[in-house]
C-alpha cells in the first residue's frame, strides 16, 4: 500500500525459500503455513502473464512481523509496502503489494493502488468511497483510507473492463506515481484517446456491487474445479481442514489462515438455496463464495459467517471460488453446506 524507504534501513532476514518468481525471508520462516510459498509463487507466475511484459524476472518478499510495530521500511502507517521488486509485509501472502513489485512501471497513485486492488487480496477489500470522494483523491494523487483503495480498485475495474488492460499500460509508461494531477490528464487521454472527465463521466453508470464481483479473480477461476452438484433431496456439503500445517492452508495474514478452492455448479438452481457454514464454526471462521462471470452487472457473491446465513434467489450454473477463513490459533474442520 504505502512506498517503501529507500534508506535506514535495518538487516533483513536472510532468503530462506525460493521459487520460480519469489525469493522469501522471513523472521520466522517456521509460522508460515505450509502450502503458502508455492501458492504465492504460482500466483506470481501466473500475474506475470497477466500483466506480460515490463515485469522483473523475480521479486524479494520479507515477511517480517516480529519487526513490524517499529519498521522503518513504509513512508506510512501500512500492513505492507514495495519498492521496486521489493515486498516488505506483516503477512503472508500479501497479494496487493506483489501486484506492486512485478511491474517495472508503476502508475499514477490512485491508478496503481486500484490496480493493485483489482488484483489484490480477495476477501480483505472494504466498502468502498463515494464516488464524489474518487476525483479528490484523482486531484491529490492521495489515496488514504482503505475506502479509498477500494473506491480507486472500482474504478480501474471498470476502466479494465470496459477497456482492457492495454490502455493501463500505457498510462504507466506516461506517468508515474507521484506525478501532479495536470500530467495525469495529459497521459491519460493519450493512453486512452479521450480525457479522464469523459472516462469519469462514463463511470457514473457502471454500476456498485460487491468488491467479489469487481476484483480480478480470472487466476483462481482457472485453476482445475471441482464438481459441486446440489440434488434437490437434501443439497450438498463440502468440507476442509483449516490447519496451518495443511499443505492447500495459506497465510498467516492479518492473523488468519485460508483456504481457497474453485469448483463448477452444475446443474442451474432455480429455487431458494441456504448457504451457511458447517464444521468447526468459530465467531471470527468466515467463507466468501463467488462466480466468476457476470462483474458487477450481473455478479453472484456470498458472504457466510457463524451469525448469518444466506438466502441466493439462485445460483446460476458456472465456475466459482470459495474463500474460506479461520484464525490461525483457532484450528479445525470448516466448509459450507447448500440446502434447499
Amino acid at each position: 500500500m504505502a512506498v517503501a524507504l529507500a534508506a535506514c534501513q535495518p538487516e533483513l532476514p536472510p532468503i530462506s525459500w525460493t521459487g520460480e518468481v519469489i525469493r522469501f525471508g522471513a523472521d520466522d520462516p517456521e509460522a508460515v503455513c505450509s502450502g503458502t510459498l508455492e501458492w504465492m509463487d504460482a500466483r506470481a507466475v501466473a500475474l506475470k502473464e497477466v500483466f506480460g511484459e515490463g515485469t522483473y524476472g523475480d521479486i524479494d518478499y520479507y515477511w517480517v512481523p516480529e519487526s513490524w510495530p517499529d519498521q522503518p521500511w513504509c513512508t506510512e502507517p501500512a500492513s505492507g509496502c514495495a519498492t521496486a521488486d521489493v515486498v516488505y509485509s506483516e503477512h503472508v501472502p500479501h497479494e496487493h503489494e506483489i501486484v506492486h513489485a512485478l511491474r517495472r512501471d508503476r502508475l499514477p497513485a490512485v491508478f496503481e493502488e486500484g490496480f493493485a486492488e483489482l488484483f489484490g487480496d480477495v476477501g480483505w477489500t472494504r466498502e468502498a468511497a463515494s464516488r464524489e470522494r474518487l476525483v479528490t483523491i484523482l486531484e491529490h494523487s492521495d489515496p488514504v483510507t482503505l475506502a479509498d483503495y477500494s473506491r480507486a480498485g472500482h474504478f480501474v475495474a471498470f476502466l479494465v473492463e470496459t477497456h482492457g488492460l492495454e490502455p493501463l499500460v500505457r498510462l504507466a509508461e506516461l506517468a508515474d506515481r507521484d506525478d501532479d494531477y495536470s500530467k495525469v490528464r495529459k497521459a491519460f487521454e493519450t493512453a486512452y484517446g479521450f480525457s479522464l472527465d469523459q472516462a469519469l463521466a462514463d463511470y457514473e453508470d457502471f454500476p456498485e456491487c460487491d468488491p467479489l464481483a469487481w476484483m480480478d479473480t480470472r487466476i483462481a477461476c482457472a485453476e482445475s474445479a471441482l464438481p459441486l452438484s446440489p440434488q434437490l433431496s437434501g443439497g450438498v456439503e463440502f468440507m476442509l481442514n483449516l490447519e496451518c500445517s495443511e499443505p492447500d492452508v495459506y497465510g498467516p495474514t492479518g492473523g488468519f489462515m485460508f483456504t481457497e478452492t474453485t469448483f463448477e455448479i452444475d446443474p442451474q438452481i432455480n429455487i431458494p438455496v441456504w448457504i451457511r457454514l458447517i464444521g468447526d464454526v468459530g465467531p471470527d471462521t468466515s467463507a466468501a463464495l463467488f462466480r466468476c462471470d457476470g462483474g458487477c452487472a450481473d455478479s453472484t457473491t456470498v458472504w457466510v459467517s457463524a451469525k448469518y446465513s444466506v438466502e441466493q434467489l439462485h445460483l446460476p450454473t458456472g465456475r466459482y471460488v470459495l474463500r474460506m477463513f479461520r484464525p490461525v490459533d483457532d484450528p479445525g474442520e470448516l466448509g459450507i453446506s447448500l440446502k434447499f
